[in-house]
């Protein structure tokens, strides 16, 4: 029995052994086929800034970057965009490195954002391909902004500019004729008066475009910020023979810039103003309700047509052209109320019927109001 014993442990040492011995064949093979990373190499990876893949000699994944499977370059051991398959085969076949840029779209739905990356595939060690990879969609969105807005503001300086220098030189002409000359000011009053808008609405806007936008912000009433919006649009109303009603929940209060709410507001009642008829009324009123303050700038005026929803608040989009002219707007005053609204957390409604006006609403987080112990806290609506 003692020998039985004996003998079965020596066979379990030596079935013991054997597996040890395949393991170790099979694990040499397995580093022979896919040796691993050089230690130097693994210290690069994790040094470069940029999102990475390794590749091994037979084009398998040895190592990648999450953002390689975010952005749906790499599915499974592979890489899955032709793009940059392509690419890395060029680089394996010639051994030279390559760069630019692509632009791949974010996924196979048809419609899907595009993703504009920076891309850099250079031969390695043993037959390796590191693809570096960063993204520059935001970069290239934001150049491409950029570039547009001083394609606008060139565009829209040249009128008043031009209008101006006309202006002025016409006076020239008709230096000995009063009545002339008096009519001739006045446009030219008209005309600085609008390019004075245009610039302050454009340093206005590049405010809110900067991250330091918003700057302190403080526990503000919205009867105080529409009063004050009020105040400014006061001449322009009386002008047009329109009357301003206000009716604002003195309970109604928000944490904010209080010089870029009251520009929001004087925006939004400013063309409530250019684009209702004379001898008609402009409505303000301001509610709080469940966490969230509203503040309503009602008017009787053209409305805006269901086509123009989508696109009037772009920088420089007018719906009217004719009607902008003559009011003398800058067609930037919606494209700033949405930078404010959206710096404070909220987000701007519109009601139109064409014909029978227009209702804007800002729609903001409420404030909490220590003084009155009343609490009101950001939530769903």
């Amino acid at each position: 029995m003692t020998g039985l014993l004996i003998a079965v442990a020596g066979l379990g040492v030596l079935v013991g052994a054997g597996g040890m011995l395949a393991f170790h064949i099979s694990d040499r093979q397995r580093r022979d086929r896919y040796p691993a990373i050089p230690e130097g190499l693994e210290a690069i990876l994790e040094a470069i800034p940029q999102s990475a893949v390794l590749l091994s000699n037979d084009g398998r994944v040895e190592r990648a970057s999450t953002n390689a499977y975010a952005f749906g370059l790499v599915w499974s051991t592979r890489i899955v965009r032709p793009e940059i398959a392509e690419l890395v085969e060029q680089v394996r076949a010639d051994r030279q490195i390559r760069a630019g840029q692509m632009t791949l779209q974010r996924s196979a739905i048809e419609g899907s954002a595009t993703l504009v990356l920076g891309v850099r595939v250079a031969p390695v060690s043993r037959g390796r391909i590191l693809v570096l990879f960063s993204d520059e969609t935001g970069a290239k969105r934001l150049e491409e902004t950029r570039r547009d807005f001083v394609a606008n503001i060139s565009h829209e300086l040249k009128t008043p500019v031009g209008a101006i220098a006309l202006l002025a030189e016409t006076i020239g002409d008709v230096a000995d004729e009063p009545e002339n000359v008096r009519n001739f000011a006045e446009k030219l009053v008209t005309e600085s008066d609008r390019l004075t808008t245009l610039i302050r609405d454009i340093i206005e806007l590049s405010r809110l475009q900067d991250a330091e936008g918003l700057g302190e912000p403080s526990l503000l009433a919205a009867e105080e910020v529409v009063a004050s919006a009020v105040e400014r649009s006061r001449v322009e109303a009386e002008d047009r023979e329109i009357e301003v009603r206000t009716d604002c929940d003195p309970d109604a209060k928000i944490y904010g810039d209080r010089e870029l709410l009251t520009t929001a507001v004087r925006n939004l009642l400013g063309n409530a103003i250019r684009y209702s008829n004379n001898n008609s009324t402009v409505r303000i009123r301001a509610s709080l309700s469940n966490g969230w303050v509203r503040i309503a700038v009602e008017d009787e005026g053209v409305g805006v047509r269901p086509e123009q929803r989508d696109r009037i608040f772009e920088r420089f989009y007018r719906g009217d052209e004719a009607r902008t002219r003559d009011t003398g707007g800058s067609g930037l005053g919606l494209s700033i109320v949405k930078h404010v609204v959206a710096d404070h957390g909220g987000r701007v409604d519109l009601e139109s019927e064409p014909g029978r006006g227009s209702t804007f609403t800002l729609v903001l987080p409420a404030g909490y109001d220590p003084a009155t112990a009343h609490v009101v806290l950001e939530g769903e609506e």
